[in-house]
């Protein structure tokens, strides 16, 4: 699938200011312990990757030999490596987009699907990063950084895709509502559905409103919304419920961490789908697509 510039430039600028608007914890002094003053963020000489690369490696084949034994070895081939997820966060905050997109497509020599990967490599690097900026270990520039060279990767693989052919496939809006902090995994998503063919698209730093209007006026079969805390779900409660009382309403799949911790259905979350992975989302949406044939 060829990459659209455009696209890309527009979603990596709705991706940096939708972090830079996002609500930021008040800085907070740190005292290196002994031994780890420079911290895992800190840049290291480049040799260092070389050598890293093939401990994981070495890490990996151990793991995997294991795995034999026990009859895993499937399993043990789409587990990320700590080592493997520290190294991804690291070129992104570098902003070493064809870095990052080699580490991807050696994952898809192994035969690991998009979706898989998602849900594994890259859900385990957004989680590290997630966890760097509420440490204060991460500025909002650096997860900034981090997130468009993200999206600078896909495009390069997108690039090398075949492109497909979405005349008659339904659409998907994929909707991060404004100051949302954590918005990582709604790009995942986006990028999962664009890989399974969808018509997808995606509004950060969006208004409740406006996502009404849109999901209205152009007939989405799908909405996808993301809840990354606990007190943002009201919101996504509130936009759910709008979206339901629409002449034709559209499938609603949320997903995101304060959706696993047992609010949904205390709040009234109105979804047709609650996703803890998004191949979980993708296979109720191909229900949905099979609905609309």
């Amino acid at each position: 699938m060829r990459a659209d510039p455009a696209v890309a430039a527009a979603e990596a600028g709705q991706a940096r200011r939708a972090f830079a608007g996002a609500a930021m914890p008040a800085p907070r002094r740190r005292t290196p312990s002994p031994g780890n003053e420079r911290g895992p963020w800190a840049p290291r000489p480049e040799c260092s990757d070389t050598a890293d690369a093939i401990g994981g490696l070495a890490e990996r084949a151990v793991r995997t030999l294991a795995a034999l034994r026990r009859g895993e070895a499937d399993a043990a081939a789409t587990v990320p490596l700590p080592s493997e997820v520290q190294w991804l966060c690291n070129r992104l905050v570098r902003g070493d987009a064809e870095g990052a997109a080699d580490l991807m497509r050696a994952h898809g020599r192994r035969g690991e699907n998009y979706s898989h990967l998602s849900d594994g490599l890259l859900a385990d690097a957004a989680r590290r990063l997630g966890a760097g900026w509420d440490t204060d270990s991460l500025s909002v520039v650096d997860v900034s950084v981090a997130v468009a060279t993200l999206m600078r990767a896909h495009a390069i693989l997108r690039s090398e895709a075949t492109e497909p052919d979405l005349r008659h496939r339904p659409r998907v809006l994929f909707v991060g509502l404004c100051e949302q902090a954590h918005t990582l995994g709604i790009l995942l998503a986006a990028e999962a559905f664009r890989r399974d063919g969808w018509d997808v698209s995606l509004r950060l730093d969006a208004a409740e409103d406006a996502a009404v209007d849109e999901a209205a006026e152009t007939g989405v079969a799908l909405v996808g919304l993301s809840a990354g805390r606990a007190e943002g779900l009201d919101r996504v409660c509130g936009l759910t419920e709008r979206l339901r009382r629409l002449p034709d309403p559209p499938g609603i799949i949320v997903g995101g961490p304060a959706c696993s911790q047992g609010e949904t259905g205390k709040r009234g979350l109105a979804a047709d789908c609650v996703a803890a992975r998004i191949e979980d989302a993708l296979c109720y949406a191909r229900e949905v697509e099979r609905r609309l044939c």
